[in-house]
């Protein structure tokens, strides 16, 4: 996520936002999201706060579009590991195929992939 704030959206700043499932569900991964980007920090120019609000958001997917987006799209990734054990949903593939965003990572150059952002 880092990667494509510092490479494509510069200048912009992300948020992060969670469905919402109850008080204590959502603190507990409000904590967990807060700890997970101070420690994994790093250098000042890797910084987490450099591209995104620290403090993640709830908001209940029925209401929020970008959300729904979100669940469809997390739930679709999910069984895209093997095409043949969810052949009803080959249709919606070739939409997903042009969110990845793809770099090389390392002396090895690694290919990275993950999601671009949804406008």
């Amino acid at each position: 996520m880092r990667v494509f704030m510092a490479k494509d959206a510069k200048g912009s700043l992300g948020s992060i936002s969670f469905d919402q499932r109850g008080y204590r569900e959502d603190e507990a991964t409000a904590r967990a999201i807060s700890n997970f980007l101070i420690r994994t920090s790093g250098k000042t120019s890797n910084r987490w706060d450099r591209y995104f609000l620290t403090v993640p958001s709830f908001t209940a997917s029925s209401i929020s579009p970008g959300l729904q987006a979100a669940d469809v799209v997390s739930y679709l990734g999910a069984h895209r590991c093997d095409p043949t054990a969810r052949s009803e949903l080959e249709a919606f593939q070739t939409p997903l195929d042009g969110l990845r965003y793809e770099y090389r990572r390392g002396k090895k150059k690694q290919r990275i992939r993950c999601i671009r952002q949804v406008n």
